[in-house]
């Protein structure tokens, strides 16, 4: 059973956005990304996240490879 962990991560990222908001420290790529993952675990599907976002699904691929490639703990740059 895995669903604890994908909550747990889903609020990681959830408090990464939230925090980087609400300081004034996201720069605008790093909020694109974090949202396609956050919507990602929350949905499943890059093309659930893609119509969502109004973004090509390949650009959502992308995105959530590149913030899963990102080590643990920190956050893609841009």
């Amino acid at each position: 059973y895995t669903g604890r962990q994908t909550d747990r991560a889903a609020r990681s990222v959830s408090a990464y956005l939230n925090a980087g908001i609400a300081e004034g420290t996201l720069d605008a790529h790093r909020l694109t990304i974090g949202y396609c993952f956050h919507l990602y675990r929350r949905f499943g599907t890059y093309e659930e996240v893609a119509r969502r976002t109004g973004l090509d699904r390949r650009t959502v691929k992308k995105y959530i490879l590149e913030w899963e490639a990102a080590p643990a703990g920190v956050p893609p740059s841009s």
